[in-house]
């Protein structure tokens, strides 16, 4: 059996539930991750459940491409849990055919959050979803261990622990409290690197799951540890945001908000296409049309910068999907053959 990667959704924001979905079919993913609420008040998601428009060319698109949603985010489990109001939540996940719900605990009494727990299980298991709890550092399931507690002790089939290897890596988690987990327990896991050491703080372990992870192998995360641990066909989810396009969509939106002027400048020039379109969607959402108001330039045409609206004016440094490295050795290659003929001139004309 070969197995499934998909395009999670902090991944490719901030592009739409379609575009993510034609992205995610160019790139050759099976499948792809959507964020129907959001993971903190206030927190950017795709409004799937009160944009009826936008649900039905999502589910258009996938019909179209043949690329599944597999999971959806975030189900947050508090003191003050009610099933009920999480029903639009799974009719959305239900209309787009999703496989997995993605579940943080909140509540701080083990009890009642497991029993809240079962209870989503319930109502997940009416439209054919499993229910995945994923333990990170700063919730009331720091680790790998409590998860399976909680999963094991709410006695449900299609419960499930989310292994992400960012908070295996930076929790009390071990490759053997992983390997404990039953293959009946596992539904899918979350790839990515970071740097080490492990941040001190709740607000640092947040922002780098948030915004600065790392490709695998460029942290230092025991990630052969952790998925050696891990069934060899379990579906991988790529989950890499990165801080740069956050910050520059956090920077220009204040910018834009104090400053007096509606149209503060006329350009803007960024320096990577995902900067752009970090910029286009503040820009956007501030009111200011692009290119009447406010022209966007990336660098290096990469594939989602095709799916945008309008389009972003974007030169190519690197050909599609070179990464850094690699076209750090085309051009030591191209220095080295340009030396070669420049020697070959000159021992020619001696």
């Amino acid at each position: 059996m070969s197995r499934v990667y998909s395009l999670a959704y902090l991944t490719a924001a901030p592009l739409s539930p379609p575009d993510v979905v034609t992205l995610a079919s160019k790139l050759g993913y099976g499948a792809v991750g959507v964020r129907a609420l959001p993971a903190a008040p206030g927190g950017d998601f795709d409004p799937l459940i009160e944009d009826k428009t936008l649900l039905r060319e999502t589910a258009a698109r996938i019909r179209d491409t043949g690329v599944e949603v597999f999971d959806v985010e975030i189900v947050r489990i508090a003191a003050d849990f009610s099933v009920e109001k999480f029903r639009p939540f799974l009719d959305v996940c239900g209309a787009l055919g999703a496989k997995a719900v993605l579940v943080a605990g909140d509540d701080a009494d083990e009890a009642r959050l497991t029993a809240s727990y079962a209870a989503f299980c319930a109502a997940a298991a009416e439209y054919g979803l499993s229910a995945d709890l994923e333990f990170m550092p700063w919730t009331r399931i720091p680790d790998c261990r409590s998860a399976l507690r909680i999963v094991e002790a709410a006695g449900c089939a299609n419960g499930g622990v989310l292994v992400d290897s960012l908070h295996a890596g930076r929790s009390a988690t071990t490759p053997d409290d992983i390997a404990a987990v039953p293959r009946s327990m596992l539904h899918y896991a979350q790839i990515c690197d970071a740097p080490v050491p492990t941040p001190k703080t709740d607000e640092e372990l947040i922002y780098t799951a948030r915004c600065a992870r790392l490709l695998p192998g460029e942290g230092g995360i025991d990630l052969k540890g952790i998925f050696g641990a891990l069934p060899a066909d379990l579906p991988i989810s790529i989950e890499i945001p990165h801080h740069d396009a956050q910050m520059t969509y956090d920077k220009l939106k204040q910018f834009l908000k104090n400053s007096p002027e509606r149209v503060p400048f006329t350009a803007c020039v960024c320096a990577t296409d995902p900067l752009a379109i970090s910029a286009m969607q503040a820009l956007q959402e501030h009111g200011l049309r692009i290119p009447e108001d406010v022209s966007v330039t990336g660098v290096n045409d990469e594939p989602m910068a095709a799916l945008l609206s309008p389009s972003l004016s974007t030169p190519e440094v690197c050909s599609p999907h070179e990464t850094a490295s690699d076209m750090e050795m085309r051009l030591v290659s191209d220095k080295a053959a340009k030396a070669r003929a420049t020697d070959s001139g000159a021992s020619a004309s001696k």
